[in-house]
């Protein structure tokens, strides 16, 4: 049976324009401040201007007017976070925005916004051996039918779809899609290293752009890639004008983790923090997050006899809360892009223990007074927690932290790069 896509059109009703009023006036009041933190952290935004010429700020209208965006489901992790995230602020900002994919499952659903539209692949595509691949030609047939300006794909997992979708595209809209891991070991100059630059290279031939989420991944991906081939951005992370914390009554023994319960996350590492770290205080480890390794990390936690110390809480909505209770945040990554919990955590005044697992450690935590960069080894992450715990205090959250990550300035962000790639293709 052919797919069908819904007929709705997007209503924008008069409260509804009240707010897009609002958030457009949001940015335009704030125009000073976006420009000079876009012109100090992403140099490939500026454009040289003919000798002589006075200076001047390229003014684009918006050309990515509808917005096609790629989710397999709508699992609960940050790759899918941020790109509802970002769907929703589009939508606020006046772009028409879709978001196709594989199975409207996951625990994120709820969280879209009822002004951007949902459509499911038919039949439904649950994660398996070859969805990715039928994922990025159902994704071409949604472009045929939507007629989209950009397509984004919101991180490394969707880039074989996204590569699919390039070669097999007769829609002719801009593809973009974000680079949210590391893309490989930097093992340059070795066979494996060429083999791994030329398979990337491939896969990513038909994207018209490549977003990094930092300056610095964005020169990690540089050296794979070509320098012209990506750019950078910050992800959205905090709601608009969101203030800081108040201050709360902090649990001196309570540590938390976020992430999926995945090997990448390694958390097994952190409950053999924890192992050591029992015998010497009273303090409590919770896990926020769920996924394909909570079978092993619940027989660790039984082998070391850490029921009262180790607790793994599942998938949860909103990781404030805990964060506002904790005095520590723990994260035991062998890879990350760019922590959007860490920057969470950070932004709520907790101290942090990490494992040096992201480029962009640098970027995060420059101005951050209690925090600690140790090796993945079980004991040295137990002794900085112990230091850690010893005088419970709240850290000063660097204000350009919470700036850069500010939902409406991330999305206005994309949409910029959107815009003068279609402007630059007309």
């Amino acid at each position: 049976m052919p797919e069908t896509a819904p007929c709705r059109a997007t209503r924008i009703t008069a409260s509804r324009a009240v707010t897009i009023g609002a958030y457009v006036m949001r940015v335009r009041h704030s125009q000073a401040v976006f420009a000079m933190m876009l012109e100090a952290s992403f140099p490939d935004l500026s454009r040289a201007a003919p000798a002589g010429a006075p200076a001047r700020t390229a003014v684009v209208p918006p050309m990515a007017r509808r917005i096609l965006i790629l989710l397999h489901d709508f699992s609960g992790g940050g790759t899918e976070r941020v790109a509802i995230r970002l769907a929703n602020q589009w939508a606020y900002l006046g772009r028409t925005v879709r978001i196709f994919c594989g199975t409207e499952a996951g625990p994120l659903r709820s969280l879209v916004d009822p002004g951007v539209e949902v459509e499911a692949a038919c039949p439904r595509l649950p994660r398996g051996p070859l969805s990715r691949i039928r994922l990025g030609l159902a994704l071409a047939r949604a472009a045929d039918r939507f007629r989209p300006d950009a397509v984004f794909g919101p991180g490394n997992f969707h880039l074989l779809p996204m590569a699919v979708f390039g070669w097999s595209d007769r829609s002719g809209a801009a593809a973009f899609c974000k680079i949210s891991n590391p893309l490989g070991p930097p093992n340059r100059g070795t066979p494996a290293g060429w083999l791994r630059q030329q398979a990337l290279r491939i896969l990513t031939a038909r994207l018209d752009g490549l977003v990094a989420m930092s300056p610095a991944l964005r020169a990690e991906a540089a050296r794979l890639l070509g320098r012209d081939r990506v750019a950078a951005r910050w992800d959205p992370i905090f709601a608009a004008g969101a203030a800081g914390r108040a201050e709360s009554e902090r649990d001196p023994t309570l540590i938390v983790a976020a992430g999926r319960l995945e090997p990448q996350k390694n958390f097994v590492l952190a409950i053999e923090a924890m192992a050591h770290l029992s015998r010497w205080t009273d303090a409590r480890l919770v896990i926020l997050g769920d996924g394909g390794e909570r079978a092993r990390l619940t027989r660790l936690i039984d082998r070391f006899g850490l029921h009262e110390r180790v607790r793994l809480a599942g998938h949860v909505g909103d990781i404030r809360p805990w964060l506002s209770r904790a005095s520590c945040f723990l994260m035991t990554s062998r890879y990350e892009g760019y922590p959007a919990a860490l920057v969470e955590a950070l932004a709520d005044g907790l101290p942090a223990v990490v494992t040096p697992c992201s480029t962009a450690l640098a970027e995060i935590l420059p101005r951050a007074g209690l925090r600690a960069i140790v090796a993945p080894d079980a004991g040295a992450i137990a002794c900085a927690l112990q230091n850690m715990l010893r005088e419970p205090r709240q850290q000063a959250v660097d204000p350009l932290l919470r700036a850069r990550h500010d939902e409406v300035r991330a999305a206005a962000s994309y949409l910029d790069l959107m815009d003068r790639n279609a402007a630059a293709q007309a």
